[in-house]
């Protein structure tokens, strides 16, 4: 019986030792894969830090400060659907945590889920969070919905928070349709002087549109292409449609054969800087005969 005792201890001597050694000494960590993988996101080595934190995640799949950094990666690298995995699981398994619930809202931006983005900012909001990265990201979705106005406000405060910072100002020039340096306080948006009494040349009026000549109204039939400054997919205050691209729509335009016409757009061409052109084309069923005038 003693030695059966003995037996016993030795083997629960054993087993304690064992864990001792896998804890302290052989047991893989992740802590300093996600250190390395850290250093690599901030000098935006992105492809580097998502080798690490692959490897990371491996060992500690649960980690959310992984999860949320792998989202951010993701991100950077432009793949917004394989960064609403990770920060999505990341939610789940830590509601509390500002930078997952920041980068969430930031994907769901980037995916158009605005509704789900406004949540989740809301969220922030509530804990009284006004970073200059939170307002960044409410000036991101109030350009999404085409509030401007509110967008502006918001990368206002980002610069008054992180002078400087090129993302906000790259939209504030948007916004304002500026170019160059952008001082914050004389951004303002244009007063429109409004007439006493409101005069309109065209009116819709039963099956018809109508134009007002001498007093009279008179029925017309429209035909035309609405033509911005935007490529699509992209904002409509970006410009970013160059001139040679203009002259191939006028082409484009005139070959539908719509009749006689005359149109004209104003553009900023980004290949001169300060440059603004007035593109236009006269256009018949034959054909287009575009150019560009400088102003």
């Amino acid at each position: 019986m003693p030695r059966l005792k003995n037996r016993i201890g030795l083997s629960l001597l054993l087993v304690l030792l064992g864990v001792v050694l896998w804890e302290f000494y052989a047991k893989p960590v992740s802590g300093p894969l996600y250190t390395a993988a850290v250093h690599e996101y901030r000098d935006k080595q992105y492809e580097k830090s998502l080798r690490l934190l692959h490897r990371a995640y491996q060992i500690n799949p649960n980690d959310t400060s992984i999860l949320t950094l792998l989202g951010w990666s993701y991100l950077k690298m432009g793949r917004p659907g394989e960064a609403l995995e990770e920060f999505s699981r990341a939610h789940r398994l830590d509601p509390g945590s500002a930078d997952t619930i920041l980068g969430y809202a930031d994907t769901e931006i980037a995916l158009g889920r605005h509704q789900h983005a406004l949540e989740l900012l809301s969220l922030l909001k509530k804990r009284k969070d006004h970073s200059a990265d939170v307002a960044m990201a409410w000036g991101a979705l109030y350009r999404a919905l085409g509030r401007n106005r509110d967008a502006a406000r918001e990368f206002e405060r980002v610069l008054a928070l992180r002078h400087n910072d090129e993302l906000a100002l790259k939209n504030l020039r948007q916004i304002y349709n500026l170019k160059g340096a952008v001082d914050p306080s004389r951004l303002r948006f244009q007063k429109v002087d409004r007439p006493a009494r409101l005069t309109f040349p065209f009116r819709a009026e039963g099956n018809s549109f109508e134009e007002s000549e001498e007093g009279a109204w008179t029925p017309v039939y429209l035909t035309g292409v609405d033509l911005n400054a935007a490529l699509p997919g992209s904002f409509p205050a970006d410009s970013a449609a160059d001139t040679d691209t203009y002259v191939k729509w006028l082409g484009m335009i005139g070959s539908l054969g719509g009749g006689h016409g005359y149109l004209c757009e104003v553009a900023w061409d980004d290949r001169q800087p300060g440059s603004q052109h007035r593109l236009c084309g006269e256009h018949s069923a034959s054909g287009v005969l575009p150019r560009s005038l400088s102003l």
